[in-house]
């Protein structure tokens, strides 16, 4: 149990669940078709969808899972971070896909 009047500032504390904030998300996704009449009751649509359009890279939510923090940088007594705190708010990866595009030939009859 960690003290809260422990100095350092590195303790557990009493901070609430999931406080930890990724960075911003952004995505565009985008598509377009044309129709070409086949007669006055069927048609062929042609269509390009596009997912991720400007490929932007969105990072994943830091480790937010004190189990990342290796035993042997607590602090037994004071239950402080003193050492390497391992993976614990690290960024380690991405949460979508790259840029993916795909065509489709629609028949409607």
């Amino acid at each position: 149990m960690a003290r809260a009047d422990a100095p350092g500032g590195t303790d557990i504390g009493n901070v609430g669940r999931n406080v930890l904030r990724g960075p911003r998300q952004t995505n565009v996704d985008f598509s377009i078709f044309k129709r070409f009449p086949l007669g006055e009751a069927k048609n062929v649509e042609f269509r390009a969808e596009f997912f991720n359009l400007f490929n932007h890279v969105n990072f994943d939510y830091p480790i937010s899972n004190l189990n990342a923090v290796p035993s042997t940088s607590i602090n037994s007594n004071t239950g402080q971070i003193t050492g390497d705190a391992g993976d614990f708010g690290r960024i380690t990866a991405t949460s979508n896909n790259p840029r993916l595009i795909q065509f489709a030939i629609k028949v409607n009859f």
